[in-house]
């Protein structure tokens, strides 16, 4: 290494040693010094300055417990470094805990550089537009909480030993699952830094005979303010009340949706307004008047606002693009149902011509009004309340129409109050048409979405319906809305 200084070369081999044998430590993610000598030691090794060299280092825990067995904690430890051309990544290398010292980085360094398909082509590459400012100003976020950065030390068994307790005063079969993570990232190129923690945890509640269940989850970036003891009772009552469900007949009801099932459905409908996806309701079809976006339609119920806030003290985001750090800011996607923005990255922005690009919506709220589940539920001559989805999945996506089933609690409403418990319905509809019958909104709050185990190895991104975790926060309202379609009976508890 003899264009790496021994100082450089010393302080990152003890940075990958400390990701292997750390034991005590509440950050488990690396600090901005620490990323910048990453980026400084990859910088040298390649000997090109030029290189849009990228940090991502993500650490998470998975604690699985129950009333009955045992728990099972997973973690897991992800710190990648990526490097491209001008936009976009061209070539990656991705660090594992087996990378202990910095030698071994400097030969899969280039390695990956000599195997490189297809070879960096800088001048097939988008050129930035000089920017008159010299420095990138990012909007100013707090998302780290040293509340969850504690949930690596006594605040993790607090948390699982308040949650085991709550479950066992129950008779029912209850599981649970406590997830914590922490973030961090640094874009070399231009400095820019991000980090983050979040957490979430929800319980399911079964009865003896199986036949019933209930569930309950919280999300906060803070772990110290998650209420175990409130989300297994809300569980649990959840699953006693659903006991005795019998079949009704499918068919369009008007639905009361939690704010639960209201945020599955705006997480779904949010592909949508991404500029990168071809079709969708938010498009024209080709032959009308050779538009493409609706821009300055009414696309939703004039009550519905949808913004995305980096800031947003409930939930927010990064305050810059995933892909090179370029700078976002608050943008407002739906204004009173009129469609106002669409997201787009670097390169659909240059192609199509116009910048600064727009960052898609991830983090998501929607406006709310002052009307209780229980206040909707006396409005409604005859409905259904549901609870939760599950296995939601695109069957048309020109009209954002999703196929799915209901879970975890479903009653029948009559004459403004609750009739009896039903089996789940299949459904399919879409939040577009939805969210264009709304007849009532309440207040809005961020929900949980559950954590599944990922479909092949560690994942981050949203997955639709079901999600990967953690799900960028949604903060919506319980609704009321009109011909919801129930379109089949289902077996599913």
């Amino acid at each position: 290494m003899r264009h790496i200084s021994q100082h450089l070369e010393a302080r990152v081999t003890a940075l990958l040693r400390w990701r292997a044998s750390r034991t005590t430590d509440t950050r488990r993610v690396v600090t901005h010094a620490d990323a910048q000598a990453l980026v400084d030691f990859v910088r040298a090794a390649k000997g090109k300055n030029g290189a849009n060299i990228v940090i991502d280092h993500r650490v998470s825990r998975i604690t699985k417990v129950s009333s009955r067995v045992p728990g099972v904690s997973v973690d897991a430890d992800q710190l990648t470094i990526s490097w491209g051309s001008n936009v976009g990544s061209v070539v990656g290398l991705g660090i594992y805990t087996n990378v202990r010292d910095a030698r071994t980085l400097q030969r899969l360094i280039h390695q990956v550089d000599a195997n490189a398909t297809p070879p960096v082509d800088e001048s097939s590459s988008y050129s930035l537009p000089p920017d008159p400012a010299a420095n990138i100003t990012l909007m100013p976020v707090s998302l780290w909480r040293t509340g969850t950065e504690q949930a690596w030390g006594p605040l993790h068994e607090e948390l699982l030993a308040r949650c085991v307790a709550a479950m066992r005063q129950s008779s029912l079969w209850c599981t649970g699952t406590l997830a914590v993570i922490q973030r961090a990232q640094l874009f070399g190129g231009s400095g820019t830094w991000g980090e983050d923690t979040d957490s979430e945890l929800s319980v399911t509640a079964r009865t003896e005979d199986g036949t019933a269940s209930g569930w309950s989850g919280q999300a906060h970036r803070d772990a110290t303010q998650l209420a175990p003891e409130r989300i297994v009772h809300d569980a649990v009552d959840m699953a006693l009340r659903n006991r005795g469900a019998r079949r009704a007949e499918p068919g369009r009801y008007t639905a009361i949706l939690s704010p639960t099932a209201v945020g599955q459905l705006v997480a779904a409908m949010c592909r949508s307004f991404d500029m990168g996806f071809f079709v969708g309701p938010l498009r024209y079809h080709p032959s009308v008047n050779g538009r493409t976006i609706r821009f300055g339609e009414r696309v939703l119920d004039r009550r519905i606002t949808l913004s995305t806030d980096p800031a947003d003290p409930e939930g927010g985001d990064f305050p810059y693009y995933p892909d090179d750090g370029f700078p976002t800011r608050g943008e407002t996607w739906v204004d009173q149902g009129v469609l106002k923005k669409m997201g787009s990255n670097l390169a659909w922005a240059l192609g199509l011509g116009f910048y600064p690009p727009v960052k898609g919506p991830a983090s998501m709220r929607m406006s709310g009004g002052t009307t209780s589940i229980a206040e909707m539920i006396a409005q409604c001559e005859r409905g259904i309340y549901v609870h939760r989805l599950g296995g939601m999945a695109p069957r048309n996506e020109q009209a954002c129409m999703f196929y799915g089933v209901t879970r975890h609690g479903c009653w029948l409403v009559k004459d403004g109050k609750i009739d009896r418990p039903v089996t789940n319905f299949r459904f399919y509809d879409s939040p577009f048409l939805r969210f264009n019958q709304v007849k009532a909104l309440g207040v809005p709050q961020r929900v949980a979405f559950g954590y599944p185990p990922p479909p092949s190895d560690f994942q981050l991104g949203p997955r639709v319906g079901d999600v990967d975790w953690p799900h960028p926060p949604i903060i919506v309202p319980p609704m009321m809305v009109g011909d919801f379609n129930f379109c089949s009976l289902v077996d599913a508890v």
